[in-house]
């Protein structure tokens, strides 16, 4: 085995169901998002595509065209200057010029080398279309895996956003893009900022969540010191209950074991990790990162497994497709019995915070009434009323505070004389109806900047 190349040692099975899409959508030139929670192992599964060509290649159709896949880290960026993102492109091709054919390998080192201290945009853009453009005459598919996408596009500038679209526009039968992200495109600061891009992820989702039996044994196998214990069968069935194969949570219990949870009664374990700071800390981000509308799914679904006697109030379809997208997070899974949490761990912990989720805002056409999850929000004020009314009909957009007041205040006002102050106190009166804490709201998010203004979301935005 190579000691310079860890990947070399995942099991043949590592994430087969994701590496599989993947590789359909790079056959076929498809951008997509990989989207996980934190902790999910998303980014390593980017990695392991990008560095370990040839178990991605194993997943690509034998007829298909040739697929280079190359990792591109934009938090390297020095700068917000375009000839810096340009260069990190090429830098990026650079390093993986030894897995390139000969033709394209040595391209990609003349065209870094000649512009890797080029101050110049245009410079380093033409550089970058003779790169791509040697791809295309190769035939040679391109994947730029550009994982914490979200992240780029709250610090990166809008021309950076626009020259990688237009790198996509005009190379578009050769160049497709993988972005790994936390969340859904939706939840992105602008993504109206994306062009048609912002089509492209939200339509094509490879969701990361809990590993298979198999991976999660071969992670297991993989902790420093695990192999010299004793393991048990009915201590690594212990860990995939508690873990529900979610890779940080079977990590941490994996290493509380090793450290000292061994010495304990099993039917004890799930306490004792509950009191942990480190499974606690795990725990809290992990449910931080889910909708509002997610969590009070889950909180329901925990306590229909500790009172098997409650039931979910949720239609069959609308709770299915809800449950469908938590699953494919890695939150729970189906059984014959309906849908349940896998993990110990998470179920216990969504028992706990369950109660603070509001779920989603509605509005039912045939009342005219406006809905969190299934209880009416009384007490709203006309104007309070409207302003939501119109958000509802308008959700996870930017609106300016003089947009909502031209679309919501009566024609009889004189709105010239209506100031984003008196839009704050009405926005204020519904965060307390509302926000399960309106001083860190989920729903009705302030949109920071010029000219500032306001952003809604009917499922509750995650953290």
């Amino acid at each position: 085995m190579n000691a310079s190349d860890p990947w070399v040692s995942y099991a043949p099975s590592y994430r087969s169901r994701e590496i599989d899409l993947l590789a359909r959508w790079a056959a076929a030139g498809i951008s997509g998002s990989v989207v996980g929670l934190v902790g999910s192992g998303r980014s390593n599964l980017l990695r392991y595509v990008c560095e370990h060509p040839t178990a991605f290649a194993r997943h690509l159709p034998p007829d298909g065209p040739s697929v280079t896949l190359v990792a591109v880290d934009l938090h390297d960026l020095p700068s917000d200057n375009l000839y810096d993102l340009h260069r990190i492109l090429l830098h990026a091709f650079y390093w993986v010029r030894t897995r390139l054919p000969a033709p394209l390998a040595e391209a990609a080192a003349a065209l870094y080398l000649e512009h890797r201290t080029s101050t110049d945009a245009f410079l380093t853009q033409t550089a970058l279309y003779e790169l791509l453009l040697a791809f295309q005459r190769e035939q040679q598919r391109v994947v730029l895996v550009l994982n914490r996408f979200d992240r780029f596009c709250q610090l990166g500038t809008l021309s950076m956003v626009n020259s990688l679209r237009s790198l996509r526009d005009r190379f578009r039968e050769t160049l497709s893009y993988l972005v790994g992200m936390r969340q859904a495109v939706t939840y992105l600061p602008n993504p109206a900022q994306l062009g048609d891009m912002y089509e492209l992820f939200d339509s094509h989702v490879c969701y990361v969540g809990a590993l298979t039996s198999d991976d999660s044994r071969h992670l297991l196998g993989s902790l420093p010191g695990m192999r010299a214990r004793m393991l048990h069968e009915a201590d690594i069935d212990a860990f995939l209950r508690l873990s529900g194969g979610f890779p940080v949570l079977l990590k941490a219990v994996g290493l509380w074991w090793l450290a000292a949870g061994h010495a304990a009664p099993r039917e004890h374990w799930c306490a004792l990790l509950l009191q942990d700071p480190a499974i606690q800390y795990r725990l809290e981000r992990l449910w931080g990162g889910l909708t509002q509308e997610e969590q009070l799914a889950l909180g329901q679904l925990a306590r229909v497994q500790h009172h098997p006697v409650e039931r979910m109030h949720h239609s069959r379809q609308r709770s299915d497709l809800l449950m469908e997208r938590l699953a494919a997070k890695g939150c729970c899974a189906p059984s014959e019995g309906g849908w349940y949490i896998q993990s110990e761990l998470l179920a216990a912990h969504v028992l706990r915070a369950g109660n603070e989720a509001r779920g989603r805002i509605w509005w039912d056409e045939s009342s005219a009434i406006i809905y969190q999850n299934q209880q009416p929000l009384d007490g709203l004020t006309p104007m309070e009323y409207a302003i939501l009314r119109f958000l509802l009909a308008h959700p996870r957009t930017r609106h300016t505070s003089e947009t909502i007041i031209e679309r919501v205040w009566p024609a009889t006002d004189i709105k010239e004389a209506i100031s984003a102050n008196n839009l704050q106190v009405h926005v204020s009166g519904i965060r307390k109806k509302i926000e399960p804490n309106p001083t860190d709201p989920a729903y009705l998010i302030t949109w920071h900047g010029r000219p500032g203004g306001y952003l809604f979301f009917p499922e509750g935005k995650p953290k």
